[in-house]
């Protein structure tokens, strides 16, 4: 009965356990896990790209492959970013990345900064379920547009109607963007057309574009916008520069701009005219205080000079005009320049109130009385109706004949006077110096002597420079001895006139400057003499006279 009891309970118990085992085995699976992927992700590598880093023509053939561990790949997606930016960096609305079914291709990159840019090229496979490879593979390298494209412009021509109902046509051809080259008429227009070309190797112009002074921002940007034409109202003067360029595949854009420039309003017209003439004809001539008419140009003696010219102004015909017969112009103004040419300097210009439209006008204002010393320019220009100054005619006037050298000799051993110059000579005089007790060079004992003395009826023959037409007695004031670069500014000449008397150290260093150089026996040594002299007046007179210097045994 022990056993039996037993046996039943012990039964039960392994009832117990078989059941329990199997409510745990059923318990297992409906927890077993449904959404593992089995899919792998696909790789992608590049089997042909420019090297990393590298510069490479802006038409690259990228090459590229993909493969899947688990199945078959469908399609890749690729993206070209400029520098270092990740697809879809700057579109938020789009990932960067477009598909195709092909391994290579050959990309055109932009390469307009301004012929070079980085990009980072990225492509990556989706497999046939749809995986896409999560780490792309991707090179960075840089894209090089070797030319800019050009425009060459088959129509540049300005046109307009000129005072007498004459129409003008001119071709354009001025570049300068800043100071064009070329005018036309008030109310003319200009039209212009053009064509492009890429000189890079499969390279093309995809579009053009443009802009006039009256643009702010460039128009156009197609292949359509090859010709551009403007007009310009009757009262608008000034300047108009109209730029172009070519735009190639690569993004490059015509560099220099392609530039066509020019000035609207042609400048009117001053002229210093014939005072004796009772109609305006050109000369550039003016009056002395003794009522002779002189050159532009003339030397006057010295003293207080008092001198007077005409003048008369009209509108370039060129430009269009209601009346033919108005001469356009609404004032005149002048600068006076002074000092001794060439450099001369003066105020800015100033206007001539006291003048008559159509009428020959006389200049007789204070700043051309009392002309001393000196060398003096006189500016006139006209100014028309629309405000546009013309280029000035100019009139100058010179007082004060220069000094001029009449002898420059050195005194030799035996303290006789030799010539150092002779005037008209071709050949560099050789001077003898002497010599000290130790056989060393004594200084070079020069004379130079010039005069201001001058005559209109015989004028001295050493005075070439300049014609007298006065008769100006004279005197220098100074005179200026250098040799061979050496430092030395003026000195008061000799009390009386006469030659001044220069004793040039001398050296046998044939390199040394500032001195006489000269060596042993053997042959001539080749120095330079400048001596300027200066009158009471300031005008100065310059002479370079070469010479050589021989030491005999």
């Amino acid at each position: 009965m022990k056993v039996q009891g037993w046996v039943r309970r012990g039964g039960r118990v392994c009832l117990l356990l078989v059941l329990l085992g199997t409510i745990a085995l059923g318990g297992c699976r409906r927890e077993s896990p449904t959404n593992f992927d089995r899919n792998l992700p696909p790789e992608t590598f590049i089997s042909g790209a420019p090297a990393e880093s590298t510069l490479s023509y802006y038409q690259v053939h990228m090459y590229w492959n993909g493969s899947d561990p688990d199945g078959l790949i469908d399609h890749f997606e690729y993206s070209v970013t400029d520098s270092n930016k990740s697809p879809g960096e700057d579109t938020p609305d789009f990932n960067g990345y477009f598909s195709t079914a092909s391994t290579d291709s050959l990309f055109l990159l932009s390469a307009d900064s301004p012929q070079i840019l980085g990009h980072r090229f990225y492509v990556r496979s989706v497999d046939n379920e749809g995986k896409v490879d999560p780490t792309p593979a991707w090179t960075y390298f840089i894209a090089h547009d070797f030319n800019f494209p050009s425009v060459d412009f088959t129509r540049s021509v300005g046109i307009w109607t000129d005072r007498f109902n004459v129409e003008h046509v001119v071709e354009l051809t001025s570049t300068n963007k800043f100071d064009p080259t070329d005018t036309i008429g008030v109310g003319g227009c200009f039209e212009l057309a053009w064509s492009g070309s890429d000189r890079d190797v499969g390279g093309r112009v995809v579009g053009f574009e443009f802009r006039s002074s009256a643009d702010t921002d460039f128009q156009g940007g197609s292949l359509a916008d090859t010709s551009f034409s403007r007009c310009f109202e009757g009262d608008f003067s000034g300047k108009d520069a109209f730029v172009v360029r070519a735009i190639d595949d690569a993004g490059a854009r015509t560099l220099p701009d392609s530039v066509r420039s020019l000035v609207i309003n042609f400048n009117p017209i001053a002229q210093i005219v014939d005072p004796l003439s009772p109609d305006p004809v050109p000369a550039r001539v003016f009056t002395d205080d003794s009522g002779v008419v002189r050159p532009s140009g003339t030397m006057l003696r010295d003293g207080f000079r008092r001198i007077t010219f005409a003048y008369y102004g009209f509108d370039d015909p060129r430009d269009f005009a209601e009346d033919p017969e108005d001469p356009g112009i609404t004032g005149f103004s002048f600068r006076k320049l002074s000092g001794f040419l060439p450099n001369l300097g003066g105020a800015a210009y100033r206007e001539v109130g006291d003048w008559k439209e159509g009428e020959i006008n006389l200049f007789q204002r204070p700043e051309a009385q009392s002309l001393s010393s000196g060398d003096y320019m006189f500016l006139m220009r006209s100014r028309d109706d629309l405000g546009r100054w013309g280029e000035p005619d100019t009139v100058l006037i010179r007082v004060n004949y220069p000094p001029y050298f009449v002898d420059v000799s050195y005194i030799d051993p035996q303290g006789t006077k030799q010539p150092l110059w002779i005037p008209g000579g071709t050949e560099p005089v050789t001077a003898l110096p002497g010599l000290d007790g130790d056989g060393l060079p004594l200084p070079l004992h020069v004379q130079a002597e010039a005069i201001d003395d001058h005559s209109a009826d015989s004028p001295h023959p050493l005075e070439i420079t300049h014609p007298v037409v006065e008769d100006e007695v004279g005197a220098v004031a100074e005179y200026r001895v250098r040799v061979n670069g050496s430092a030395g500014g003026f000195e008061v000449a000799p009390t009386g006139g006469g030659p001044t008397d220069r004793f040039l150290p001398a050296t046998t260093d044939s390199t040394q400057e500032g001195m006489v150089r000269v060596t042993a026996p053997g042959g001539p040594v080749n120095n330079f003499l400048e001596i300027k002299c200066k009158d009471v007046g300031g005008r100065i007179t310059a002479l370079v006279v070469p010479f050589r210097v021989n030491i005999q045994e």
